[in-house]
């Protein structure tokens, strides 16, 4: 069974809230607007480190046509079709979050500059 938990980003004060209590789930929902809010996949990364939606995460992967040439595919997990997935930054491409080796690199609210070309 997975473990549920939350994180939230603050808008208004532009920082990531973890470890999410009850007490502060109540102070944070006074204003639904002024928060996002993300769930924990119940995955974690190569380095061991929790992996949530909004999370960028970065893999070597090898292409179809050279696998002796892996390139580095950076994603952002999202919750789609009732199921996480990391949505390629570079392509089309949508890749299930077990399919390879993923390391959490930033999230989409604190480091944008990471989905930057």
């Amino acid at each position: 069974m997975r473990e549920i938990k939350f994180r939230a980003w603050d808008k208004e004060m532009k920082i990531m809230q973890y470890d999410i209590g009850k007490c502060y789930i109540r102070q944070l929902s006074d204003d639904w607007g002024m928060t996002i809010w993300m769930q924990y996949t119940g995955l974690k990364d190569k380095n061991g480190k929790e992996i949530y939606e909004g999370d960028i995460v970065e893999a070597s992967i090898s292409s179809e046509w050279d696998e002796e040439v892996p390139r580095n595919e950076r994603a952002v997990v999202v919750f789609e079709e009732d199921r996480y997935w990391c949505k390629s930054q570079y392509t089309p491409d949508w890749y299930e979050m077990d399919a390879f080796s993923w390391e959490v690199i930033g999230n989409i609210y604190e480091n944008p500059e990471l989905l930057e070309d």
